[in-house]
């Protein structure tokens, strides 16, 4: 029964696999497996609650199970229960899960919980297990920004503009940096940069109240002028117009913003009489909400990504990856949330296709993996994930002159991407060109330097090459790294000694 509705679900036969896994645990209710294989179904639907039942039960089941642990993890973070994905992450970790994105839900979570000392320290974790992508930059920069660790914040949000130069957001966060550091010139170009990729009022206005706080007030009047007109019902955009036509002597358009701030909200603070004769004939605008004191707000994310759920094949294996961030804003038009909702289910369907086609690389069925890795990277030309697992499964299907093109794109689209240097590495060793596998090794270990399988790599080369001394060394880092290359390097360290 399981392996029908297996198959039905291969078949895209949602009613058949449904009726069939659930006949399965009606039959069989201890059967950890059908839990998992609903579960998955549930989580690629967004049907978060109804997949953390069935992982509930998988626990109930299976109580030392890591990869339970870190996966209900995973479903609390979709529903924004942060610090109960962080109980859960911890779990896991205590239980010797092998995922190595542990850390960056450990990070985020503290961020979200405001531990922001405990996110640094937990998402730079992260970092040293490889997981490089814009998440744990951004949210690390983030925490940083809050500690006062400006430069720090600085390097690693460049570093995530570097990887994706359109995400408006990574751009307010760097202006923001430069700006309690001073450099004027920096955070404006960084806020024009921002209000390139994304043109909204509130952006507009925080830019506006930096010009404003550097005492550019024509430049200040400007922008703020430009946010009235994208939102002419913000009663704190008036107001802080009235406050720039101040310092500008203009007290006729001043007064005249402040009334219209007071029509809009007759509790806001503004420097006015407020006769009683503007609420009587404004009665109708007392329910309009009045804009927040600061536009924009800082948190990120607001794009959901489903994150992975592949890993469930690996629950009777043993115990042991888009929240692009998104500033939120503060009253959102209306007419704004269609785009933003088919924006993150966009999202979470390229992510849920992702995960789908890494179950079927471990599972070796290339074909299914591969068929959907290319209607990914139809839809997303910068999912550097899909071309790094395609690389890998036409590796695996002897096709390097395929596994190299992807490997580039890889590169090419994040040069951070020490996976795609290594990978790349392993391959022109294969084919015997050392000179492209060492440059490839050595520019690996710059990414990550604590990263065993490139010191192999190089430590290879150089026995190759007959410089023992050289290749010993390098056998000898690949130890001091990584536990799990010691019998590999000893042998090695022990055939070069006998040789020499």
């Amino acid at each position: 029964m399981q392996q029908r509705a297996h198959s039905y679900k291969l078949l895209g036969q949602e009613t058949e696999f449904l009726k069939d896994i659930d006949k399965a645990i009606e039959i069989d209710p201890k059967n950890a497996q059908s839990y998992v294989i609903r579960a998955e179904h549930n989580m690629s639907k967004n049907a978060f609650q109804e997949a953390f039942d069935d992982v509930n039960k998988i626990i109930e089941i299976q109580p030392d199970n890591a990869s339970a642990q870190y996966f209900r993890g995973i479903i609390y973070y979709n529903l924004k229960k942060y610090p109960e994905c962080f109980d859960d992450m911890k779990k896991a970790l205590a239980l010797k899960t092998e995922e190595n994105e542990i850390y960056k839900y450990l990070g985020i979570c503290s961020f979200k919980s405001n531990n922001f000392i405990d996110a640094i320290k937990y998402l730079t974790k992260s970092l040293e297990f490889g997981i490089q992508d814009n998440d744990v930059y951004y949210y690390r920069a983030e925490a940083e920004f809050k500690t006062d660790n400006f430069d720090n914040s600085i390097n690693d949000i460049s570093k995530a503009i570097y990887n994706n130069s359109k995400q408006y957001e990574y751009y307010i966060l760097r202006a923001r940096d430069y700006d309690k550091k001073g450099i004027f010139d920096k955070a404006n170009k960084d806020y024009e940069k921002a209000l390139t990729l994304k043109s909204s009022s509130e952006i507009l206005a925080e830019k506006a109240q930096f010009l404003f706080k550097y005492e550019k007030y024509k430049l200040s009047l400007k922008d703020y002028s430009a946010a009235i007109s994208l939102d002419n019902m913000n009663a704190e955009l008036y107001k802080q117009r009235g406050l720039v036509y101040q310092k500008l002597n203009n007290t006729k358009n001043a007064k005249s913003d402040f009334e219209q701030a007071y029509k809009l909200n007759p509790k806001i603070d503004v420097p006015i009489e407020k006769p009683h004769v503007l609420l009587s004939e404004n009665s109708s605008s007392s329910s309009v909400a009045s804009g927040p004191n600061v536009i924009v707000e800082e948190t990120s994310n607001s794009v959901i990504q489903s994150k992975k759920i592949g890993f469930f094949s690996k629950l009777f294996k043993g115990n042991k990856n888009v929240e692009n961030p998104i500033t939120k804003i503060e009253q959102p038009k209306e007419e704004t949330k269609p785009a933003i909702v088919n924006t993150i289910n966009k999202k979470i369907n390229i992510t849920s296709i992702f995960n789908r086609a890494n179950i079927n690389y471990k599972n070796k069925k290339y074909d299914i993996a591969l068929e959907d890795l290319s209607k990914i990277i139809s839809q997303d030309l910068q999912y550097t994930q899909a071309y790094l697992l395609r690389a890998n499964i036409y590796n695996e299907l002897g096709d390097t002159d395929k596994a190299l093109q992807d490997l580039n794109k890889t590169i090419e689209l994040s040069q951070s991407s020490f996976l795609a240097y290594l990978k790349r590495a392993e391959i022109y060793f294969s084919l015997n060109n050392d000179d492209l596998a060492l440059a490839d090794f050595i520019k690996t270990i710059e990414l990550n330097p604590k990263l065993g399988a490139g010191y192999i790599g190089i430590a290879k080369i150089h026995a190759k090459r007959g410089n023992k001394e050289k290749a010993i060394e390098n056998y000898n880092l690949a130890k001091k790294y990584d536990i799990k290359y010691g019998k590999i390097a000893d042998v090695e360290i022990k055939s070069l000694s006998i040789v020499s």
